[in-house]
């Protein structure tokens, strides 16, 4: 009978520990700009932004073959430049007349926040921030004209 009670409360001890735990949230803003529709989701816990994910999709249907290189271009800049951070992830995809950009940035570390601020990959004022705040940057967003899809 100990031993039960003692198990009852060990797993209760655990579970009000999970419950007390930070809120996980993944938070979508979009906004669309000369056909250009970008989505980036704030995945955080609690106020602190652990990654960010943006997906940029463009309609490649009205692009001649010169506009087409010049963007080419500018994805292989792109991939060159994010390729130099381990904590980003970099890929593009075209199908069904679509290109893709996806980027995703791990900023669960201080480290890796601070390499992004330093070389300009995240627009942050404070350069000695130890995290982004996901109550900060919604109130950014939503002051640059972004619309907040989900939460």
């Amino acid at each position: 009978m100990k031993k039960l009670i003692s198990l009852v409360l060990i797993l209760s001890m655990a579970l009000s520990l999970v419950a007390c735990g930070k809120k996980v949230t993944d938070t979508t803003y979009k906004i669309e700009s000369n056909g250009v529709v970008m989505n980036i989701t704030l995945h955080a816990e609690g106020d602190v932004i652990k990654k960010m994910t943006q997906v940029s999709t463009l309609p490649l249907e009205s692009y001649n073959e010169d506009q087409f290189a010049l963007i080419e271009a500018a994805l292989e800049e792109s991939e060159k430049m994010y390729s130099e951070f381990d904590c980003v992830t970099y890929t593009t995809d075209k199908k069904d007349g679509v290109l893709t950009e996806t980027i995703i940035m791990d900023i669960s570390k201080e480290d890796n926040l601070r390499k992004l601020i330093e070389n300009k990959l995240l627009p942050v004022t404070n350069k000695d921030a130890k995290y982004l705040s996901l109550k900060a940057t919604e109130k950014s967003y939503d002051s640059l004209g972004y619309t907040k899809v989900t939460e």
